[in-house]
């Protein structure tokens, strides 16, 4: 593997904001391609959208239009952060997908029991999404306030945590989404360290019906043993391994308990993502365990066959969320699931003048149809140190990097 190139893709517009971009296909047969990006200044929040269009494959790009993220209404605070847009092989379809919710107090943590999931399907003639729809389980007993079992608006909550979240479709045209909810246990939030949060994996499946709606339904949950990660289990990222089977990686974390491994997690579905196998430690393909701080990954299938996985390895044990440098590309045995670990590729790095709180996650990758190399999207967020008692400084632009495999 080979770092190609790496360019701003979206320059910061002032001091103290950072961007994120990414771009998705939108077509089949055609290079079309839709960017997404957003401001932000504080973590967990988007404080606008902008969405542009290319017809050359990212060489030239339309004129920005803007896209909401956040309306008061009498009822609070209205959320509604982009999280991928999917284009579904088997129909063509562009499946646009928001972690959404209505905060009273417009507090972070309100996102544990007032989140939910909406979605717009993409038609060709729109160049905004519209009609967005919120997504609720099948059946007379859902709507909106228990819209999933075991959930319940303003008891606990669902939601995508980050953008490498990215759907799957099965042979059979199911929608597979991979999400986190988090638990409640006799009418209240299930936090056993008192951590930010706790949260399960669900995967959410959609299936069309013929008024070009999603009719969903959801798997069992993927827990995780709350003595080995105390923040459970959450971001996780989908691919098929051989013979349909499924491979699920998960964000897990040692937060509040140093001495348990930082690791990602893994688990893995024989019936099409119905149920999963008992969450664990993921490995190398030898049997050994890395380091991974609390962060996103995301695998990546490309149009070889190959399946790579992206995200953080440290040398030694991570504590919570950090270091989240470097960052790696390598390739996943697709026969056991396992990382191969001859195959690590460091995309970047700390650098020796940046801040040993320097972040870098928070991506989104895809494949480029033109030359297959892997296109990754990137904000170098926290370069400069704020751990001086002074207000993070969110200033970074959107960085693209090609990567060739």
């Amino acid at each position: 593997m080979k770092l190609i190139s790496k360019e701003i893709f979206i320059l910061s517009p002032e001091n103290g904001v950072g961007v994120g971009g990414r771009t998705y296909y939108t077509s089949l047969s055609e290079n079309t391609l839709l960017s997404y990006h957003g401001y932000i200044h504080k973590s967990d929040t988007s404080d606008a959208g902008f969405i542009r269009y290319s017809y050359d494959n990212g060489r030239t790009w339309s004129d920005a239009d803007s896209f909401w993220t956040r309306k008061k209404l009498a009822s609070g605070m209205r959320c509604r952060y982009w999280r991928t847009c999917y284009l579904d092989p088997p129909t063509g379809k562009s499946l646009v997908l928001f972690s959404s919710a209505v905060l009273p107090n417009d507090a972070v943590r309100e996102w544990l029991t007032h989140s939910f999931i909406s979605y717009s399907v993409l038609e060709k003639t729109d160049h905004i999404p519209n009609n967005e729809e919120r997504i609720i389980h099948a059946g007379e007993e859902f709507d909106e306030k228990h819209y999933m079992p075991d959930i319940t608006s303003g008891v606990n909550g669902m939601m995508m945590g980050d953008t490498t979240m990215i759907p799957v479709t099965r042979d059979d045209g199911t929608i597979l989404v991979p999400v986190q909810a988090s638990r409640a246990v006799d009418g209240k939030l299930y936090n056993p360290f008192n951590t930010f949060t706790f949260h399960d994996v669900i995967i959410l499946m959609g299936k069309w019906q013929r008024d070009g709606k999603l009719s969903w339904t959801s798997s069992k949950r993927i827990y995780g043993d709350p003595s080995q990660t105390t923040r459970g289990l959450y971001e996780p990222t989908l691919a098929f391994l051989y013979n349909q089977r499924i491979l699920c990686v998960m964000r897990g974390s040692n937060t509040g308990k140093p001495e348990l491994p930082g690791v990602k997690w893994h688990s893995i579905s024989e019936d099409g993502g119905e149920t999963w196998t008992t969450a664990s430690p993921w490995s190398y393909d030898d049997g050994s365990i890395f380091y991974s701080p609390s962060a996103c990954s995301q695998l990546l299938p490309l149009l070889d066959g190959r399946l790579f996985w992206i995200g953080n390895i440290s040398k030694t044990n991570v504590v919570a969320n950090g270091p989240r440098y470097p960052l790696f590309i390598a390739e996943v045995d697709k026969s056991t699931g396992r990382l191969i670990k001859n195959s690590v590729f460091e995309i970047d790095t700390r650098k020796d003048n940046e801040s040993p709180y320097l972040t870098l996650s928070n991506f989104f990758a895809r494949q480029d149809r033109e030359t297959g190399d892997v296109i990754l999207y990137m904000s170098r967020f926290f370069a400069k140190d704020f751990r001086d008692g002074t207000t993070p400084d969110f200033t970074s632009s959107a960085y693209c990097y090609r990567i060739s495999t």
